[in-house]
């Protein structure tokens, strides 16, 4: 059995989609919301029904935008949590947080408040798992496949999404009065209990043990995972880079707790520029097909698929924005050409997006911090991506109604230019295609690894240690 046959086994697959069910939770939330709104005994329920347009759109955008603001939250309070408990434990958390939400969500009959803490409550569960769950799957996985595992995770949200589409047609169609919005409301805690369930099999960060000085037991994770033995080369080589890294940045750091943290990751330019980097790339992405980039990450490498994707998404944005001003649709009328092709650009929008900015802003931003920072920078990024979730999902439904009259094209026009802003901006970020997690450190000028050139370093030709030099090397088990 080859070297390579066994690190690329089905634990270390397991292990990455039993943390992207994490996805989708996001994208069941996003899916059932949006369908669950429009819901006749929804709308009555909660008060909807006969207000003013400008009116409706508002309480529809503070009940879908409560739940991005205890993302916010959550983002940011899962930190300390994985820091200080490990991944594992905070999987639990918000796991539990997320089940909770669901249901209050589900038994609020037309209680406002109810809903809204329902609402937060999940936020804080989804919040906090789109923090430790690509920083979980980036601790354990081998280099050269790092952007398959981490593609998961917008696999798992898109699949989210699909099954929420399903379940709210299948309770419009066979399930009457309030059992309609309930069982949809009710189904968003079914993927916190597979989270929960899953990671019981699960074991800790090898890099978080590894950060807590017990390298015992990240090598036997290591081992694991790997499925190599413990004493093996490539475990070997992997923990010594690991420890080296550690060495390099524990060098930089004085004392611990927040402030520290603060210090070692905004006043040393390696990090900052990695800091800016996370918030940038989620900031952008949220002002802007899943299973394709999962396989290509590693191929097309991170900056191009980011450059590609935007210029696309700018065409698809520009072209809506000028068939909404100079024909925009009528009710009951014969849909022109220009119609259909707008159709069409809804939908590559979407491919395009699922391409690029959707799936490698979390391959991205779980890879390229030390691993002392890892946890923050990624709490950050998730933030960053809610905090804008938050923005778009609260005025774009005004927008719609206003910017450029009843039509709305001016926003589109707006976010197009953000898209052409990301593709441009993405020409300068650095491309980190096969390169482990300690050389990070290497890329961005924090750490010096020259002592360790035979280890690793042929991973920034596109992983050729992994897949050349040890794949035909035999393992004696």
């Amino acid at each position: 059995m080859t070297l390579l046959y066994r690190i690329y086994n089905g634990r270390v697959f397991a292990l990455a989609a039993a943390a992207c069910f994490g996805g989708t939770l996001f994208g069941m939330d996003t899916g059932i919301i949006g369908g669950v709104l429009k819901l006749p005994d929804f709308e009555d329920m909660f008060g909807l029904t006969g207000l003013e347009p400008t009116a409706q759109a508002n309480l529809s955008a503070n009940l879908v935008t409560t739940m991005q603001a205890g993302a916010l939250a959550g983002a940011l309070l899962a930190n300390p949590i994985a820091d200080k408990w490990g991944r594992k434990p905070c999987l639990f958390v918000v796991s539990i947080f997320a089940f909770i939400g669901g249901l209050l969500q589900a038994f609020s009959y037309g209680h406002l408040a109810c809903f809204y803490i329902g609402r937060f409550v999940e936020g804080l569960g989804l919040g906090g798992a789109t923090m430790v769950a690509p920083t979980y799957v980036s601790e354990n996985s081998p280099r050269a496949i790092r952007g398959l595992l981490l593609g998961f995770y917008q696999l798992f949200e898109t699949m989210g999404a699909m099954i929420a589409f399903f379940i709210d047609y299948g309770s419009l169609l066979h399930i009457k009065v309030h059992g309609s919005w309930i069982v949809p409301l009710a189904m968003q805690s079914l993927p916190p209990v597979l989270i929960f369930v899953s990671i019981l099999f699960c074991p800790e960060s090898p890099r978080w043990l590894a950060g807590k000085d017990d390298f015992d037991s990240a090598s036997r994770v290591l081992s694991d995972v790997r499925h190599l033995p413990v004493h093996h080369p490539y475990i070997q080589q992997e923990l010594l880079e690991l420890r080296t890294a550690l060495e390099e940045e524990r060098r930089f750091v004085h004392g611990t707790g927040f402030w520290a943290t603060q210090k070692e990751c905004w006043l040393m330019p390696g990090n900052r520029k990695r800091a800016l980097l996370s918030i940038g790339l989620m900031s952008t992405a949220n002002d802007c097909c899943a299973v394709f980039i999962a396989f290509l990450a590693d191929t097309l490498g991170r900056r191009w698929s980011f450059v590609w994707t935007a210029f696309v998404m700018w065409f698809c944005m520009f072209y809506l924005g000028f068939y909404v001003r100079f024909d925009p649709p009528v009710a009951g009328a014969v849909i022109p050409a220009a119609g259909y092709v707008a159709l069409v650009m809804v939908y590559l929008f979407a491919a395009a997006f699922q391409f690029g900015w959707g799936p490698v802003c979390w391959i991205y931003v779980s890879e390229i911090p030390t691993n002392r920072l890892r946890g923050y920078n990624v709490s950050l990024a998730a933030a960053t991506q809610w905090l804008f979730n938050l923005v778009v999902a609260r005025v774009s439904p005004v927008m719609l109604v206003t910017a450029g009259g009843k039509t709305g094209y001016g926003t589109y026009f707006i976010y197009g230019s953000f898209c052409f802003a990301m593709g441009v901006a993405a020409f300068w970020i650095p491309e980190t295609k096969g390169i482990s997690l300690e050389r990070m450190d290497e890329l961005f000028g924090v750490a010096d690894f020259h002592g360790l050139e035979d280890v690793g370093m042929a991973a920034k030709h596109g992983g050729d240690m992994e897949k050349g030099q040890v794949e035909r090397v035999e393992e004696a088990v």
